[in-house]
């Protein structure tokens, strides 16, 4: 097996796990067996959108605006259950077009990770470029994470609804993200693996070198275990936790700047 297929292997084991944590917190949980008919509903539709894009080669190679067009058409029934409200005077109009929007976030996160993680293992195999990689792997990576913190921190909902409402209720009643074992198991693997396909792998790297990108890589590992343990452990004023490491980094990339 080649080395790049052992380091998307890698990578993409870690975010996997999360995604099926959260479908295994999903049905052992109930959420989804309180779900209404309508929401059901919206997250069939999501699976059929799922299918038709994996499915159709022309659409997994489509822009990524057109796919989250496509994940986003249920949004389009809003508008017409509001007209229809107006039009008619009918409570249930309304009623249904508000549980479209409360239902539709959380019958997204549900299905689209799939598309998502196909998209970002693609990236790797085919040797993409770090700036197309990275960014959405870390976003996506800090997706999971919040989602794993805010399931795990409050009781389960009920529906797809309730979902919605927690996860986007959680950051203004958390006063600081929990981090799981899950996200913890999953942290280091992932971060392991982006490490390796910047030195090895991607194109458009660092361009003084492996041992350089290895480096530099090595001394964030290192601060920021310290960072953890001192905001952990010890009392420090923040200008010593934050401006020292900080300048260890700055001091880092000027030497590797330097030497190129």
């Amino acid at each position: 097996m080649r080395i790049s297929s052992v380091v998307t292997l890698a990578f993409a084991a870690p975010v996997v796990y999360l995604y099926l944590s959260f479908l295994s917190w999903l049905l052992s949980n109930g959420v989804l067996a309180g779900a209404s008919p309508l929401e059901l509903l919206l997250l069939l539709a999501q699976v059929v959108t799922l299918a038709a894009v994996m499915l159709l080669k022309r659409l997994r190679r489509a822009s990524v605006g057109l796919i989250a067009d496509l994940f986003s058409l249920e949004v389009f029934a809003f508008p017409v259950l509001g007209g229809l409200y107006l039009y008619y005077g009918n409570q249930s109009f309304l009623s249904q077009a508000l549980a479209v929007m409360t239902a539709w976030p959380a019958a997204l996160i549900c299905v689209v990770p799939v598309f998502v993680i196909y998209k970002l293992v693609s990236i790797m195999r085919n040797g993409g470029r770090l700036v197309h990689l990275v960014p959405p792997a870390v976003a996506f990576f800090a997706l999971l994470a919040f989602v794993a913190s805010a399931t795990s921190s409050v009781s389960a909902p009920v529906g797809l609804a309730g979902l919605s409402q927690t996860l986007f209720s959680y950051p203004l009643h958390a006063h600081s993200i929990a981090i799981t074992p899950q996200v913890e198991v999953a942290g280091i693997p992932t971060y392991v693996t982006l490490l390796v396909y910047a030195a090895t792998q991607g194109a458009g790297g660092i361009s003084t070198g492996r041992n350089s990108a290895l480096l530099l890589a090595l001394v964030g590992t290192l601060i920021a275990i310290c960072l953890a343990f001192l905001a952990a452990y010890v009392e420090v004023d923040p200008l010593l936790a934050f401006g020292v490491p900080g300048s260890v980094i700055l001091t880092v990339i000027w030497w590797i700047a330097r030497a190129h």
